[in-house]
């Protein structure tokens, strides 16, 4: 099963990369995915870490928070899109 993830911003350079796919042996929720990709890239838990917040995940373009959070499956073929905290005011 293949999957895209794109870095956006500062993620882009911490990865140096602007996506990649990972090919994974079975379905599996984007929590374990998102660990698997800190494991990757150690510099991305600063800011894409499911249990601290603020972290921006997309499956598909909808939030995460908007569908089952970390329990969201992954299927063969989506996108995930991981960008860094916004801020702002």
């Amino acid at each position: 099963m293949k999957v895209n993830v794109k870095y956006i911003g500062q993620l882009s350079y911490i990865t140096k990369k602007k996506s990649e796919t990972f090919d994974l042996e079975n379905e599996t929720r984007i929590g374990p995915l998102i660990e698997l990709i800190i494991n990757k890239y150690p510099s991305l838990r600063e800011y894409v870490d499911l249990k601290r917040g603020p972290s921006i995940v997309l499956l598909n373009g909808q939030r995460i928070e908007f569908l089952e959070g970390e329990n969201s499956m992954v299927k063969d073929g989506d996108e995930i899109t991981l960008l860094p905290p916004l801020g702002g005011g």
